[in-house]
């Protein structure tokens, strides 16, 4: 780089080459979702070439958090052993739908536990400040005895 004329340090040109990778993906994430404009950089088509077999950019394995394991396909992968035949179609579930009779169900429950739990705490509180009474009345004796 010096040859060049270029003065720059390992940590600026590493700090670069991050900001350059984090451009080329959001352009890339962008472009991939639909109906999202296209978006166009000066240096994707360099950065393509240079990126987009890198296993970063395009992972061929992703795993969810609840443990299930997916595949993702890479456009340009030179690695994929799996014909169309062998792939799994994804199985989309429907959420399930509650019956309205057990939706009110629960609620009241729920509604039940919440006024059983206040009406608990209410009854500890009259009685602590019951004994908090008796205990000022006991002190208000003994002291009028002397």
């Amino acid at each position: 780089m010096e040859k060049h004329g270029h003065k720059v340090s390992g940590p600026q040109c590493l700090s670069k080459f991050s900001g350059l990778k984090k451009t080329y993906k959001a352009i890339k994430d962008n472009n991939k979702k639909s109906g999202a404009g296209t978006k166009t950089w000066p240096y994707f088509s360099h950065m393509d070439n240079l990126l987009n077999s890198k296993p970063y950019m395009s992972p061929l394995t992703t795993v969810s958090s609840t443990g299930k394991q997916t595949e993702a396909q890479s456009e340009h992968s030179t690695s994929s052993a799996k014909s169309l035949e062998e792939e799994k179609p994804s199985v989309h579930k429907k959420p399930r739908q509650m019956s309205v009779e057990k939706l009110l169900d629960d609620l009241k429950t729920d509604r039940k536990m919440a006024e059983e739990a206040m009406e608990k705490r209410h009854k500890e509180n009259v009685d602590l400040r019951r004994q908090l009474l008796s205990s000022f009345e006991k002190m208000i004796d003994i002291l009028n005895k002397k």
